[in-house]
């Protein structure tokens, strides 16, 4: 995986910790990354079975995957 996307899972493992659920929008503001990169980034971690996304009404909210969390703690 590329240290872009390695800091993105490490992102969320940290908001989750802080009980926050993670949007796109978060990934993009906190990366200062454009919508389509987001999308690419988060479209290539959902294909290695990384994270799930979990449409909530007009949000998409970004969860590790059991593999994602044993690859952060390593």
């Amino acid at each position: 995986l590329s240290t872009e996307l390695i800091d993105i899972l490490k992102f969320i493992s940290n908001q989750k910790v802080l009980g926050k659920n993670v949007t796109f929008k978060d990934i993009g503001h906190h990366f200062n990354i454009t919508a389509p990169t987001t999308q690419k980034r988060i479209q290539s971690l959902e294909e290695k079975g990384l994270i799930k996304i979990n449409k909530q009404g007009r949000n998409k909210i970004l969860e590790l995957t059991n593999s994602a969390n044993m690859f952060i703690s390593q």
